[in-house]
């Protein structure tokens, strides 16, 4: 009877521990599980392509990111040669020597490609081996980021650079003839002489006004941080921008004619750049106005905005100079304009502020015809 007992008891623990293990190795298996699901939703909602081989460069892993980079139209098929997945040549030789680097410090190796023969997309293709923690070789993983936008912005910056010293150099040049001719004894008339020391106070000027301009620019570009908004009047803003123009105005002998309505709503804007904004336009019209032109302002509500009209009878703009209206130094290069001084900063320098204060701008031009220049500023919430 003893044994029986015995062997029962046995059977029962024996029992218990087979389910014990159970239960364990489902639980391992379900944490398996929860950590495959999550670092596969982690893989596939980064915006970066990851592409994972084993160490016979069959395809084991790769995500959604890496199939719109690649433009693949099919989605791959795990265990195939991953080479026939990647359309550049050196971005595949890159992956695969990575599998047979003898180095077991091998570290992560970053190189630029381009996916189209255009050059359209840039990506920086991230390729780095696979180890255990033994050093051994488990396979390769390529990560592909879009960069086209950095090296865009790269471009232009260089592009920007070198209009400033194009920029600067031209009036810092006159200064400087100017002035080895009158310290080199070359110049002594005296009336020749306060000529060249008036072109130098001009060109001085012009050069005060681009690095005024540029600092604007740059503030524009950090505004965000400390631009000052508040109510407005409409009516004011364009008050002060008018009392500044005013004598460009008489200079040209154009006559500017401002047509406000009895009630003008308030803007939820910053003032020195409303005014700033309005006095580029009007200086504009007035630059590139015939002499005794006329300058015209309106105001009307339009829902959600309200609209600033500024129209001149100038010399028109061509219509394929339009779109690059708003570019930072663009200028007319026409017969009409060639006198025409300035920076070629004042249009950009609106765009950036009506940008910054959720708007718009809009120009309709015809060349000898004059333009009107739409501003659309939109209306404080009740």
């Amino acid at each position: 009877l003893l044994g029986v007992v015995e062997r029962a008891l046995e059977v029962r623990r024996l029992t218990l521990g087979a389910r014990s293990l159970a239960e364990e190795r489902d639980r391992r298996l379900l944490e398996i599980a929860t950590e495959k699901s999550r670092l596969r939703t982690i893989i596939n909602c980064l915006a970066d392509g990851v592409l994972v081989i084993n160490r016979e460069r069959q395809l084991v892993l790769y995500n959604p990111a890496i199939l719109t980079l690649l433009s693949l139209k099919e989605a791959p098929r795990l265990g195939q040669p991953f080479e026939q997945y990647l359309p550049n040549p050196e971005m595949a030789t890159l992956l695969a020597e990575s599998l047979s680097s003898p180095d077991s410090q091998y570290s992560r190796v970053a190189r630029e490609f381009s996916l189209d023969p255009e050059g359209k997309t840039v990506v920086m293709a991230n390729v780095a081996a696979v180890r255990d923690e033994n050093g051994q070789i488990l396979g390769a993983v390529l990560v592909l980021r879009d960069i086209t936008q950095l090296k865009e912005l790269d471009r232009m910056k260089a592009q920007f650079i070198a209009m400033v010293a194009h920029e600067l150099r031209a009036p810092l040049a006159a200064i400087k003839g100017y002035l080895d001719l009158i310290l080199g004894d070359t110049v002594r008339d005296p009336a020749q002489i306060r000529h060249m020391l008036e072109r130098c106070n001009q060109r001085g000027e012009a050069l005060l006004a681009l690095i005024q301009d540029l600092l604007e620019v740059s503030r524009l570009e950090a505004a965000r941080t400390f631009r000052r908004i508040e109510q407005l009047p409409l009516a004011d803003i364009l008050q002060s921008a008018l009392e500044l123009v005013s004598p460009q105005a008489r200079t040209r002998k154009v006559s500017i004619t401002c047509e406000l309505p009895a009630e003008l709503p308030l803007l939820q804007a910053d003032r020195e750049e409303m005014i700033r904004l309005f006095t580029n336009l009007l200086s504009n019209a007035i630059k590139y106005n015939r002499e005794e032109g006329k300058v015209w302002v309106e105001t009307k509500v339009e829902e959600p905005y309200v609209r600033i009209d500024i129209s001149d009878t100038g010399v028109g703009i061509p219509r394929e100079a339009l779109p690059k209206l708003f570019r930072e130094f663009f200028r007319l290069r026409t017969p009409e304009t060639k006198y025409v001084t300035g920076t070629g900063l004042g249009l950009s320098i609106v765009k950036k502020i009506v940008d910054a204060h959720g708007g718009r701008v809009e120009v309709i031009s015809e060349l000898g015809e004059g333009s009107t220049f739409t501003v659309y500023l939109p209306l404080p919430e009740q």
